[in-house]
């Protein structure tokens, strides 16, 4: 394993006291969020301190306080969402093959808490009188995302990442910040930095954010061949300046990889116009307060790939688009094939998680697929909620016409969602702030949903919707069908999708003139109907609900929300209970879990 010998050689000049002094770990305090500068000795992991000139963005110090194995503070950032809630953000770097106990001290006493996604490589889960939660986490490229009280929008979240740790590149002068001439790399070091007038990035450049960094500017990619945009450090965006935080045009290669991406204004964080053959992974994006953050949008793009990131936006995390200059067709424009996203995390305060659309002037949308991922939360709007038909977790709008087709959704986990699945034809975009018509001709049809899992009924209209919006063409521009819709184990709020005729599927089919048909469901998935919602396991055997070993005390809801039975130790008697869906909520070595099954 190497470090990079900067931080380390920086690290020796460091007084003892940095790391020596006696810290409560468990108890938060408002000084500690700025983080420590710190190599472990053993170099399993390194932390770094939140830079001097760095601003608050709204002035109140994170509620929480994040260290690992008792010897370090993680710096930690903060912004709010529409609500002004705290989203709380920070990393740490670790090596591949070190295992660290992570300690969250939290300003307010909380009931339960939940780590999402629930497939990450934690271990030993347990918190502390309600103050503090502890973890082991036992690999790095993992993003955690920590909810009190199962309150995602009316106070403070936490999203953690926990990076491999990597070498910088070589410079000539890496103690000074800007263009290295002879290795063509823009090189920002720990420390904060302002570049009001932006990045450019091109060809075979380099822009490396170090772990410590924070650059407040925004960078214009364009014609990337092999250049690299890399590091840890954080870009961020505010009201100062102005237009995409990272705006990639016409790039034929190239990687982003590893950096921050945190915008504090209004309009999109990262694009991607008429590019292709790129990768990007281990990318985040945070942006969940203002207008129009779509995370990432992409326009005309071909094979490209996206790996482990998190994005949480204020808009779509997602959005495939097609916009074309004023008069075009869609036979006209490109088409956008070739695009694979996996070990996705994404977070939607208000509109889709991944969406394709709503504007697509574009010939077509083919071999587009997501597939290993997690929606934590989506939100459908935060102004007229429950009133835009044509928004979904997994959304395909089309406002003008195109075909979409060999389109794949796969092993996708829906933790806290409304509408699950959409696909609509629509010429009225948002109350009309859009309008267009639908003169092209499309179809939508070879769309597989395979072992898509909804965990939760968010209590609203619209949870747990699948939605159907064919084109009639009653205005006599070309009608539009949906047909040949594969639904393989799709399961919403514990209960299987397994007929057409399923009152959670909404359409638009007019009795003799069905203009959406083959609608096809099965199960290919050896049995696993209903995946595991919770860290531990509650088995159902004979009538009697066994809980995990440790179990103390335990509560059984209906689907309802009512109390039906509530008791301590390892077993509960179903007797009596009427066959339905049930949520258990259950106390095991101090943490609060809760888990759906069905009676």
């Amino acid at each position: 394993m190497r470090i990079n010998s900067l931080l380390s050689a920086a690290l020796c000049l460091l007084p003892v006291s940095l790391w020596g002094a006696v810290n409560d770990y468990d108890v938060w305090t408002m000084q500690n969020y700025k983080g420590d500068t710190f190599v472990a000795a053993d170099g399993s992991f390194m932390t770094y301190e939140v830079p001097e000139g760095y601003d608050l963005g709204h002035q109140i110090p994170p509620k929480f306080n994040v260290s690992v194995n008792d010897e370090a503070y993680v710096g930690l950032y903060e912004d709010v969402n529409h609500k002004n809630a705290q989203m709380v953000f920070g990393y740490f770097d670790m090596a591949d093959d070190a295992s660290v106990t992570v300690k969250i001290a939290c300003r307010k006493k909380f009931e339960k808490f939940d780590i999402y996604p629930r497939n990450l490589d934690i271990s030993d889960v347990a918190s502390q009188g309600g103050k503090s939660i502890t973890f082991r986490i036992n690999r790095p490229n993992q993003n955690l995302t920590v909810v009190l009280d199962d309150s995602f929008q009316d106070t403070e979240v936490l999203h953690l990442f926990c990076n491999p740790i990597e070498e910088g590149p070589k410079v000539a002068d890496p103690l000074k910040n800007g263009y290295d001439k002879g290795t063509k790399t823009y090189y920002y070091g720990p420390g904060y930095h302002e570049v009001p007038d932006g990045i450019t990035v091109s060809g075979v450049m380099i822009l490396y954010l170090a772990p410590g960094a924070v650059v407040r500017s925004r960078v214009d990619v364009n014609n990337l061949s092999t250049g690299r945009i890399y590091g840890h450090g954080i870009l961020m965006e505010d009201k100062s300046l102005s237009g995409i935080t990272v705006c990639n045009s016409g790039n034929t290669g190239g990687t982003i990889e590893g950096i921050i991406v945190n915008k504090r204004q209004d309009g999109w964080n990262v694009t991607f116009d008429r590019c292709s053959n790129m990768t990007v992974k281990n990318l985040k994006i945070l942006s969940a307060y203002y207008k129009s953050n779509d995370g990432i949008d992409m326009n005309y793009c071909t094979d490209m790939s996206f790996e482990n990131l998190f994005i949480r936006a204020n808009d779509d995390c997602v959005a495939i688009k097609g916009l074309a200059p004023a008069g075009s067709t869609s036979a006209q424009m490109p088409a956008q094939k070739g695009l694979h996203f996996t070990r996705m995390q994404m977070w939607s305060d208000s509109n889709n998680a991944f969406g394709i659309g709503a504007e697509t002037v574009a010939s077509g949308y083919e071999d587009i697929s997501l597939t290993d991922s997690d929606i934590i939360f989506d939100w459908d709007d935060i102004y007229n909620p429950e009133k835009l038909f044509y928004q979904s977790s997994l959304n395909i709008c089309c406002m003008s016409g195109s075909y979409f087709h060999n389109i794949r959704y796969e092993d996708i986990r829906l933790h806290h969602s409304d509408r699950a699945i959409g696909l609509s034809y629509i010429d009225n975009f948002y109350f009309g702030s859009i309008v267009t018509r639908q003169t092209d001709p499309g179809d939508m049809y070879d769309i597989t949903y395979k072992n898509i899992v909804s965990y939760t009924n968010t209590g609203k209209s619209d949870s747990n919707e699948v939605r159907f919006e064919a084109w009639y063409g009653d205005d006599g521009t070309p009608r539009k069908a949906i047909h040949d819709i594969t639904f393989d184990n799709v399961v919403l709020d514990g209960v299987k999708l397994e007929s057409f005729d399923d009152p959670r599927i909404v359409h638009n089919n007019r009795q003799g003139d069905e203009l959406i048909y083959d609608i096809k469901f099965t199960d290919t998935s050896a049995g696993c109907a209903v995946p595991e919602t919770a860290p531990h396991e509650v088995k159902l055997s004979g009538g009697r609900l066994m809980m995990p070993e440790g179990t103390s005390a335990w509560t059984v809801y209906n689907v309802m929300g009512a109390q039906v039975l509530t008791g301590k130790g390892a077993e509960a008697d179903t007797a009596g209970f009427v066959p339905g869906i049930y949520v258990v909520k259950f106390l095991t070595h101090g943490v609060v879990s809760d888990v759906k099954l069905k009676i």
